[in-house]
Order: structure tokens, then C-alpha cells, then sequence
């Protein structure tokens, strides 16, 4: 499995459990090129092949991350190819799950993730990778992704510490993590007015959240995943 020119693995942002492993790598769009699938043994998908160079270098990515974590744990079969559910979410091979996020910035310079366990060790596993918003963006966007809960938490707790585009980014990456975890296991799609993150802990590296329940918009259950803030990206993870 070759690449090594294209991609540069670096150290994913969380000390996961020894029964999680991960791969991630940074890579840059304008040192793509098609002969890097073959070379690196993934299948090119047919709607792929007259994509931009941006879709395939991204695509690239996450399933070369999702290759190398697969194979810390067993054979994987060459040409790789990890097919996709009618709700997107990728079909892992029998007896595993896994998560898979990518991003690119304008620049051209991309990071993706993977991670992946056994299912008899978790049945939940999500990852997110965002680049961090300008202020300008996050205010765009911020009534689609913050409730008035995030952004009490925000003005309480977290404006001292964190710019609004890297709390809405924050925000915006976890619950991505909140939905690719629940909508692969219950196949229930879910809007971001119902998660709400309830605490950010600078130290541990975690935030707690709920999901609310989509009628009474209340919920009992709280949950805690992890983040990590650089000067240019926000992970977030959740494992369960």
C-alpha cells in the first residue's frame, strides 16, 4: 500500500482505548492525482470518477485512514472497497464498526480520520474533524446549529476561553459526532436543535451532552464525548 508521498500520518488527537485504533493523516489536494487509488490499493467508486480532484483526494483519505486502522485489527482484502448504506454511512465488515471524517480547506490542505473497534467492544463509534470558523461564518450559521441552551453555555462558561467560531465549530463537530453515532445504530436522523451540549471541561478534554427528546424537547439521559482544539481544526470523538 503505497501513498506515502501523498499522505502524511500523523497523531490522531485522542489517546483512544488499546481496543479503538485509529489512523490519521494530512494531505494536500494539489499532490493528487487518479493513479494514487490503485497505488494505495482502494477502488475508485464509478461516481467518483468524474468528481473534482477535491472529492477524490477527500474520499481518498478517509477510506486510506479507514484501510490502515482496518488492518490493525486483520486481514483486509486489496483492492479495498467499503461499500455504502442507502443512508451513507459506511458498511464496516462483519463484527466491527467505525467512523470515518475528512476536510479540506481553501487552501488545499486536507486532514481525515478513521477509527474502528470490534462490536462486541463498543457499538458506537463517531468521529469529526472541522476546519475553525471566522467569526463572520459562525454567525451565519449559528441558528441552524446552536440552541439557545449552547449558546447560554457559551456565554456562561466559555467565552473567556474560547472565540465564538471555535465554540460554534465545537458545537457544529459534535453533534456531527452525536449523529453518526446514533443515526448508524438506530438509522434515526437527527436535527441539531435536538442535541445540546451541557458542559465543556478543559481539562479532560470532554463534553457532556444530551439528545432531547423530539416531542417534549427534554431529555434524562446524558452522555460525555472528547474533544480537541488546534489553531485550524476541532475533533471531536464518542465512543459507547
Amino acid at each position: 500500500m503505497s501513498g506515502s508521498t501523498f499522505f502524511k500520518t500523523v497523531q490522531t488527537p485522542f489517546n483512544f482505548p488499546k481496543d479503538i485504533v485509529s489512523c490519521t493523516v494530512n494531505f494536500q489536494v494539489a499532490d493528487f492525482k487518479d493513479s494514487l487509488y490503485e497505488d494505495c490499493g482502494i477502488v475508485l467508486p464509478t461516481k467518483l470518477k468524474e468528481a473534482a480532484p477535491t472529492r477524490k483526494a477527500d474520499f481518498l483519505a478517509g477510506r486510506y485512514c479507514a484501510l490502515q486502522a482496518l488492518s490493525q485489527l486483520g486481514n483486509v482484502g486489496i483492492p479495498f472497497q467499503l461499500p455504502v448504506s442507502d443512508n451513507r454511512h459506511p458498511i464496516w465488515p462483519e463484527g466491527l464498526t467505525g467512523s470515518i471524517t475528512h476536510t479540506i480547506d481553501r487552501e488545499g490542505s486536507g486532514v481525515a480520520s478513521a477509527i474502528v473497534s470490534r462490536v462486541s467492544d463498543y457499538s458506537r463509534l463517531a468521529i469529526d474533524v472541522e476546519k475553525v470558523m471566522t467569526l463572520e461564518a459562525a454567525e451565519k450559521v449559528q441558528r441552524k446549529i446552536l440552541i439557545p441552551a449552547d449558546v447560554e453555555l457559551y456565554q456562561k462558561k466559555c467565552s473567556q476561553t474560547w472565540t465564538f467560531g471555535e465554540f460554534t465549530t465545537l458545537v457544529f463537530s459534535a453533534k456531527e459526532s452525536i449523529f453518526k453515532s446514533s443515526q448508524a445504530y438506530t438509522g434515526i436522523y437527527l436535527d441539531f436543535s435536538e442535541a445540546q451540549i451541557t458542559e465543556l471541561d478543559e481539562v479532560k478534554k470532554t463534553f457532556g451532552f444530551k439528545i432531547l427528546d423530539r416531542f417534549k424537547k427534554r431529555s434524562h439521559h446524558h452522555f460525555i464525548g472528547h474533544f480537541n482544539k488546534s489553531e485550524k481544526h476541532v475533533h471531536t470523538t464518542i465512543c459507547y
